[in-house]
């Protein structure tokens, strides 16, 4: 579940700097 979490949050950032 909490690496569920860290994972969105990454590709979130990811997402995010692109």
């Amino acid at each position: 579940m909490m690496r569920s979490r860290w994972v969105a949050m990454c590709k979130l950032n990811i997402y995010l700097l692109n």
